[in-house]
């Protein structure tokens, strides 16, 4: 089984929802589709279905149609022309957990945000479920809002932003290493860094002095075409987890930068951390506080591994 898209385009209005969108696909692959507009993400799984027209481009499902499992209705949940109406058990409730598993002989199953937030009580149930049917040797795409769901339940992620595709890489890899600016602020927190070069592109590690706060940074190998000319800002990027915060030795190639902190903020499990490092100001995302005041002068580490050069 496989599926090939070819060059997609929608237009809604004035709006392309979507620009030559392509992707492939093979039996047992799951893969999350990721937009910040709804109506992508939407319209490219009704497509496939052959439920939608594009205005240009196709899909080429390699065998049987796809099974498209749509949006929650009034009634229920659209399963492929069907209406799957809600328990009478549990008055208001329903769960796209029985479409699913009505769709488990499908060789291409296509599930419209199986993961909202209306669903959580069962999200576990749903991910488990969409694993089956992935390992029966159907391919599945599932659109969603949240990059988690990607990360914990998908083998690749689209991520479509103003209608294009901008990544298409396993959701780890997206985390880590963002494609663009654009992809960086979509999938999550990062300390977005605006710099330039110092070194030669022909450096095997590339080194950059910040606008704000004027640090030299040293970052990852990285391919000539993120570096752009010496003379231009680029941006850097790197997680706030990826930061270290110590007040004593460290390890100077780390890229240390003295910092003062200006904020904590608890967040349960962990603790978010503002810093600033003369004018640099950067977040770091710590598993606990132990002896950490607002105003406390301390060291802060960028590991030159950990920072990404952004395509703007």
């Amino acid at each position: 089984m496989s599926l090939r898209v070819n060059s997609i385009s929608k237009r809604l209005g004035n709006d392309w929802i979507l620009r030559n969108v392509s992707f492939s696909a093979v039996s047992g692959e799951i893969i999350a589709v990721y937009s910040d507009d709804a109506r992508s993400s939407d319209s490219l799984l009704r497509i496939i279905a052959g439920s939608e027209r594009a205005n240009g481009g196709n899909a080429d499902p390699e065998t049987s149609p796809p099974v498209l499992i749509s949006k929650q209705s009034d009634a229920g949940f659209d399963f492929f022309g069907l209406t799957i109406r809600r328990s009478s058990k549990r008055s208001g409730s329903f769960s796209p957990l029985e479409a699913i598993k009505n769709a488990k002989d499908a060789g291409i199953l296509l599930i419209d945000s199986p993961f909202a937030a209306r669903f959580k009580t069962e999200r576990s149930r749903i991910g488990d479920q969409i694993t089956s049917v992935a390992e029966s040797g159907s391919i599945v795409i599932f659109s969603t809002e949240d990059f988690k769901d990607a990360l914990e339940y998908a083998d690749r992620v689209l991520v479509i932003l103003h209608g294009e595709l901008e990544q298409d890489a396993l959701p780890q890899t997206v985390y880590d290493e963002p494609s663009t600016v654009a992809v960086a602020k979509a999938v999550g927190r990062h300390n977005l860094i605006e710099a330039r070069r110092l070194t030669s592109s022909k450096n095997d590690v590339p080194e950059f002095v910040t606008i704000e706060g004027e640090h030299r940074l040293f970052a990852r190998p990285t391919e000539k075409a993120k570096l752009g000319a010496i003379n231009k800002n680029v941006t850097l990027a790197i997680r706030p987890e990826q930061i270290s915060i110590s007040f004593g030795a460290s390890f100077p190639e780390d890229n240390l930068l003295k910092a003062s902190v200006t904020a904590i903020h608890p967040m349960g499990p962990t603790t978010r951390v503002l810093l600033d490092c003369s004018g640099l100001v950067l977040e770091a995302l710590v598993l606990r506080v132990v002896g950490l005041e607002i105003g406390d002068e301390c060291m802060v580490g960028l590991p030159p591994d950990r920072i990404a050069v952004l395509a703007n």
